[in-house]
Order: C-alpha cells, then sequence, then structure tokens
C-alpha cells in the first residue's frame, strides 16, 4: 500500500458565536467557514440569515485586514493595512461624493494636473498658500480680488 498524498485543508463550518467570540448577535442565524493560510491568515466566510453575506481575511491576530460585505444596498469593500498600491493604465472613480483625508501629508503628482468643479472652488491653508511656476501663471475671471473677505467680495449694488 502506498503512503498517502498531501491532504487539502479542511473548511469547519462553526458557529459565529464560536467562531468570532460572539460577534453575531443571537437568533441572526449565521454561518461561518473558516479556512487557516498558510501565512497564519485565515479565510472567514459569514452567511446570516436574511439579507447579508461577507467575505473577511484575517490577520493571525483575528484583526480584521480585508473585507468585502454584501448586503441589500450593495457590495462594501473595507480594507485596513500598512499600505495600498493600486497600478492601472488607466483608474477611473465614479461616486456621488470622493472624500481624502490625510493625517499628514498629501501630494498629488503626474504630467498635467486639473482641478475642476461645476460649483465653487476653494483652496484653504492654514499656513502659507503658495503657488510656483517655472513658466508664466494665469488667472482669469470676471473679476480677480485680492486681500478680500467673504463679505467684502460682494459686488457693489447696481
Amino acid at each position: 500500500m502506498g503512503t498517502a498524498g498531501p491532504t487539502a485543508p479542511t473548511c469547519e463550518p462553526t458557529s459565529v458565536n464560536n467562531a468570532m467570540g460572539g460577534a453575531a448577535a443571537k437568533g441572526e442565524g449565521a454561518v461561518v467557514v473558516r479556512r487557516k493560510l498558510p501565512s497564519g491568515h485565515s479565510l472567514v466566510i459569514l452567511a446570516t440569515s436574511g439579507v447579508s453575506e461577507a467575505i473577511e481575511i484575517r490577520s493571525p491576530t483575528g484583526a480584521v485586514e480585508v473585507r468585502i460585505a454584501c448586503g441589500p444596498d450593495g457590495p462594501v469593500v473595507s480594507l485596513s493595512s500598512a499600505r495600498l498600491d493600486l497600478e492601472a493604465p488607466t483608474i477611473a472613480i465614479r461616486c456621488r461624493t470622493f472624500e481624502v483625508t490625510a493625517e499628514r501629508d498629501l501630494a498629488l503628482r503626474g504630467g498635467t494636473l486639473e482641478l475642476e468643479s461645476q460649483g465653487k472652488l476653494g483652496i484653504h491653508g492654514q499656513g502659507d498658500v503658495r503657488l510656483e511656476s517655472e513658466h508664466d501663471v494665469h488667472l482669469h475671471g470676471q473679476m480677480l480680488r485680492l486681500n478680500c473677505t467673504e463679505a467684502s467680495s460682494q459686488p457693489p449694488a447696481s
């Protein structure tokens, strides 16, 4: 008789309360499939009775690093990582609101940079605001106002 080949990793269904330390509310009917990965990370699949499912990749300590949740409003992707790298010839983002918050520095670099607004465009700084160019600087507008407050920048009454 020959030796048995390598065994495939097993998927062990368990209750969310057992696997997640009581993370799911009682009576949700949640099911968890957890698969330990060679790196020490784990893949967790959650399905609650009714409306939502999620796939998670957890760190060896159990922290959620990647989560894809599918619910009634559509999928939500959540990432918690040391760094996020995207590389593609084109990246297009279409949304109602786009917000970026950086605790320290924010840098935009590239060939041509365009900022376009269908409404008000404001640039505010608590420190110096500098505009530097190795070439000409063009300002075009109906009226250019310097050192004006919001109240004093209203056009005079006709």
